[in-house]
């Protein structure tokens, strides 16, 4: 079984270039407490981007989305 998806890829590259994405992501990285590690749950996650990015700051993180792809 293959955990590769190429739309999820696509759109994970994309996200990364996307400077109202990212300054969206900022925000709320910026916006969430830094001393005390949340448990997030990223509903509507896409491609992950926001997850990853919260994941790397310390949070646990579980992302649901309703497409498939």
């Amino acid at each position: 079984m293959s955990t590769f998806n190429s739309a999820q890829y696509d759109d994970f590259l994309a996200k990364s270039d996307d400077v109202y994405a990212m300054t969206k992501f900022q925000i709320l990285l910026d916006w969430l407490p830094g001393a005390t590690p949340l448990r997030v749950l990223n509903a509507g996650c896409g491609s992950g981007e926001l997850s990853c990015l919260l994941a790397a700051a310390g949070h646990e993180v579980v992302g649901i989305d309703p497409a498939p792809e």
